[in-house]
């Protein structure tokens, strides 16, 4: 009985420094796959497709304080194509208030955390270069969407 107490302590002890030395350190070393800042898409190969984005049907509504959207990056390069989804929050505002620009500085580091090079077999560091909003569908209601084109370079590393 005593062993089991022991190793219930050990093994709690454990996760629970294991924990607050990771969420107190900052996640631990950057990743050099993805350098601060990134690097300029001055040379690579492109990868070009088309996003979505949208607000959750999950289980809260979608102007409550849980309010998050879904995004999707469908990619081509030659005869290769690769879906990306991911969750994001961007505030409670209307989605259709964002602009281009807008949305290409907040999904800025996503590609490279995605790895998205790694999916098509390319090396380097994944950087959007063109982000451009082509439709927005029903603004200003729960069923709001906007889609657009997106051209990610993937920048070899030196």
């Amino acid at each position: 009985m005593k062993r089991m107490t022991m190793i219930s302590w050990i093994l709690a002890l454990s996760v629970i420094f294991g924990f607050y030395g990771v969420a107190f350190s900052g996640g631990g070393p950057e990743d050099p796959a993805c350098p601060t800042p990134l690097p300029d898409p001055d040379a690579g190969k492109f990868l070009r497709g088309e996003f979505t984005v949208a607000p959750d049907k999950g289980p809260c509504s979608p102007y409550d304080e849980c309010l998050h959207y879904n995004v999707h990056y469908l990619l081509k390069w030659g005869n290769q194509r690769h879906l990306f989804s991911f969750p994001t929050s961007m505030g409670t505002g209307d989605l259709c208030s964002y602009s281009s620009e807008e949305l290409k500085d907040i999904f800025a580091r996503v590609p490279c955390g995605m790895e998205v090079g790694v999916a098509f077999g390319l090396s380097g560091v994944p950087v959007i270069t063109n982000l451009e909003i082509v439709k927005q569908y029903s603004c200003g209601t729960n069923d709001e969407m906007i889609r657009g084109e997106i051209v990610i370079r993937v920048v070899p590393l030196e």
